[in-house]
């Protein structure tokens, strides 16, 4: 699949590597071994967390009562590791639960290119400011209007087509009695049917049948709905 073993580190095993050094607590380091210029065998050195020693110097009953957390639930459901989840909650609580909502509103909004548990892990550790701003939240509330009033004219055109669907095939149903019986009322009532043709009850002039047939769709509609 890969043609040089440069792309084939560059496009998997870098960036595999990276993601489990975001969000495990394990860290790992690629290892190649060479054989006339050619790598000839990858091993993987691994390593433990550093964070490791903070949660295992934690107190058991403090480390229960943080699993059963909010935080730990949404912040483990991202993809970030129970140590460290563990560790976040045990210094900054608040901020904690803060990027786990910031990130899953990211993730629902599909803003998040990698993983959601790596995303959540570079702005917690890096600082990044989890507010949104008043004119994002305004952005975000219009595309959410906009979202909203695109979902109902989809539902209006659905219903409007059910009901065309349902309205020809009632036309289509009709008999020849039926046909001349309604042409009849059409006329009486005053439409126009000088190439009327009784024998098939429709109208010979492309003009004349598509009047009468847009009065025809318009009573068997309202037949229908009633």
């Amino acid at each position: 699949m890969y043609d040089e073993f440069k792309h084939f580190s560059s496009e998997v095993i870098k960036k595999a590597v990276k993601e489990v050094n975001l969000v495990s607590n394990i860290l790992v380091t690629p290892e190649y071994k060479r054989e006339a210029r050619r790598v000839a065998e990858i091993r993987f050195l691994v390593a433990e967390n550093p964070q490791k020693s903070v949660y295992d110097g934690g107190d058991e009953d403090d480390q229960d009562k943080i699993r059963a957390s909010d935080s730990f639930r949404r912040l483990t459901a991202l993809g970030i590791g129970d140590r460290l989840a563990i560790t976040w909650i045990q210094q900054e609580p608040a901020r904690a639960l803060q990027t786990a909502i910031y990130v899953e509103e990211k993730a629902r909004k599909n803003q998040i290119s990698g993983s959601p548990g790596g995303y959540a892990r570079s702005i917690f550790e890096n600082g990044n400011n989890l507010e949104i701003s008043p004119l994002e939240r305004l952005q975000e509330e219009k595309i959410a209007a906009a979202k909203s009033q695109e979902e109902k004219k989809k539902t209006v055109e659905a219903a409007a087509d059910a009901r065309a669907r349902e309205t020809s095939a009632a036309i289509k149903a009709l008999s020849i009695a039926e046909r001349r019986k309604l042409a009849a009322k059409y006329l009486a009532d005053g439409g126009k049917g000088i190439s009327y043709q009784n024998e098939t009850g429709t109208f010979k002039d492309v003009l004349e049948r598509t009047a009468y047939t847009a009065w025809l769709r318009a009573t068997i509609a309202a037949r229908i709905k009633a």
